[in-house]
């Protein structure tokens, strides 16, 4: 059993950077700071982020040749990534032992859309424009909402100063072949990106088309209007389990979000408030779903004395579901207030507390609340505690869906537990997390005979405890190496074991590069896996190869062995993974 412990910050440093208008100089100092916001929503130096909180950016996932959200959160520690069959099929996560649908992503900000089952269509989403990644593991309900029991996301995307023009393009093993170009302008950034694949089974293909942009407007010197959006459009074909396949299935999926958002600062405040859209359209053999998405947020942050800073605000969330077809017409209403409180009692510690008060239209109203603290024990090491309650209520495809719904779920609830700390050492910097989570009424599929017909339920209770190791090693001018672990216990009360959580998780990568030349590889190794309740799944070991040279300035070759070894696994009982797969492409930069 792992520690009660309470409470972790993220490290603000009584810095407030956006939050204060300051001199020129000031600002030109204070923009060369990487700064994180998911865990606190305000601004903190990343060299004190907590140790659950992980920042991903684009030039390390392009060197890694990495080109999917679900690719990407595979190899962080925490994160379990389950598809169910090849590339563009389903993809869920399981953050830290929580639901599938317990994670909540973000793009700069604003709530994406998770559709009937509060999903994401992780498989579906590219990385191509976007300038990094921020994740929360673990709680994330007094920051972002609800249903962010497992943890949050968010898409983040930075406006450079100079313009630019990136062009690549690649083609490979089963008929694969895709491009992307991604301009930034004087006020913005525009991408677009397609992908077309066949997969190796029939009525496996898959495409792609999607985009994303972002326009700046200055109103005055203390005014400023962004507009963001995203979207993408896929098709493929849905082949089934290798026990009942089918070559006639197929899913389309249509998806966007567009949103504006408003911001203006004094001398030691910042307030930002946006509108955001989102639409999801979902067709199949079996119908038509269709969710949209209304969301209102205002921010208030000050800043009273040095060590307080202080970010209030509130959220409305409407949605609308529509399953054509199955009588399934509901729309859910959420009016939520928050407030996180950071105060720094020296340099050296800091607390955070936060507030949340939510009221569904259907489930009435909840509090949840988080405490956290860094406290820097010497130079460049420190330690965190966490403290968190979380809420999530049912997804429309839990109480009305067509396998297994049931109208009468309850909502879930959980409270967190985490201790971490930075450890860095001349060899190695490490990053350690033992985390619990206590859960109630926790949703399940409950399905004995393992034949797809079954009941969503809620469990009484259910426990998930575990621990993070992540590791980065300086080898080197030239090489360097990286090293994940998690180990996690989730069973629920009567302790039955937790489906597609697997115990063990192990990644390690070694990048060498000299010159205008690199080479890089990976190895992911999950063990202990159940595929269900009552049926195992196979252990693996997945390996992959990349690298790249730049011919001259701005053009560049590189290519990517997935699957070096051929391993013969499935992640999803009866849908095989692909593969060893072969792909080269070029970029261009102009």
């Amino acid at each position: 059993m792992y520690f009660l412990i309470l409470y972790f910050l993220i490290v603000l440093q009584a810095f407030a950077l956006t939050l204060s208008a300051q001199t020129k100089e000031e600002e030109k100092e204070s923009e060369l700071e990487e700064m994180v916001i998911i865990e606190t929503r305000t601004p903190v130096p990343e060299s004190h982020k907590s140790p659950w909180v992980t920042r991903i950016r684009a030039e390390e996932w392009e060197t890694r040749q990495v080109d999917s959200i679900s690719d990407l959160l595979r190899t962080v520690p925490g994160m379990s990534v389950t598809r169910s069959g090849q590339v563009g099929a389903q993809s869920s996560l399981f953050s830290r032992g929580s639901n599938s649908d317990h994670t909540t992503f973000l793009y700069q900000g604003r709530k994406l859309n998770g559709g009937f089952s509060g999903t994401y269509n992780l498989g579906q989403i590219p990385l191509v424009g976007f300038s990094s990644l921020e994740i929360l593991r673990g709680s994330s309900s007094v920051q972002y909402g609800a249903e962010g029991i497992g943890g949050a996301v968010n898409f983040n995307v930075s406006q450079k100063k100079d313009s630019y023009s990136k062009f690549g393009f690649e083609i490979g093993s089963f008929n694969s072949i895709s491009s992307n170009i991604n301009a930034g302008l004087a006020n913005g950034m525009v991408s677009l990106s397609y992908l077309e694949t066949d997969n190796d089974r029939p009525n496996a293909n898959y495409k792609n088309l999607s985009g994303s942009f972002l326009y700046d407007i200055e109103l005055s010197d203390e005014w400023k209007l962004d507009l963001v959006g995203m979207g993408y459009e896929a098709q493929m074909g849905v082949p089934g389990a290798l026990s009942f396949s089918s070559l006639t299935d197929f899913q389309d999926n249509e998806n966007f979000l567009i949103s504006p958002r408003l911001t203006t600062q004094g001398d030691d405040w910042n307030w930002e408030s946006f509108y955001s859209r989102t639409h999801e359209k979902v067709v199949t053999n079996w119908g038509t779903q269709i969710l949209n998405a209304d969301q209102l947020e205002t921010q208030w942050t000050i800043k009273p004395q040095d060590f307080l800073t202080v970010a209030l605000g509130a959220n409305f969330q409407g949605d609308h579901f529509d399953d054509i077809g199955n009588g399934v017409n509901e729309r859910v209403e959420n009016f939520a207030q928050f407030g996180l409180f950071s105060v720094s009692f020296s340099e050296i510690t800091t607390f955070t507390f936060g507030l949340r008060h939510e009221n569904y239209s259907t489930y009435g109203s909840k509090w949840t609340n988080t405490i956290f603290a860094r406290h820097e024990i010497s130079e460049n090491n420190e330690l965190f505690m966490r403290y968190s309650s979380n809420f999530a209520p049912p997804t429309s495809l839990d109480m009305h869906g067509w396998s297994g719904a049931n109208p009468n779920l309850l909502p879930e609830e959980s409270m967190s537990y985490e201790i971490g700390a930075h450890l860095n050492f001349d060899f190695v910097n490490l990053e350690l997390v033992l985390f619990q989570n206590d859960f109630e009424n926790m949703i399940e599929f409950f399905d004995p005979d393992n034949d797809w017909v079954g009941v969503m339920k809620n469990l009484s209770q259910a426990k998930t405890q575990g621990i993070e190791i992540t590791g980065e090693i300086p080898m080197s001018n030239t090489l360097s190496g990286t090293i994940g672990y998690t180990y996690l216990d989730a069973k629920a009360g009567n302790g039955q074991r937790l489906a597609r959580r697997p115990r063990q998780s192990l990644s390690f990568g070694l990048l060498y590069q000299i010159g205008n030349r690199s080479i890089g590889v990976e190895m992911l190794e999950l063990k202990d896996r159940m595929d269900s309740a009552t049926q195992n799944a196979d252990d693996y070991i997945v390996c992959r190869l990349y690298g790249m040279k730049e011919l001259s300035e701005n053009f560049q070759v590189n290519f990517r062995l997935e699957n070096l070894l051929d391993e013969d696994y499935q992640e999803v009982n009866g849908y095989p993974a692909l593969g060893f797969g072969a792909y080269g492409g070029l970029k261009y930069n102009f």
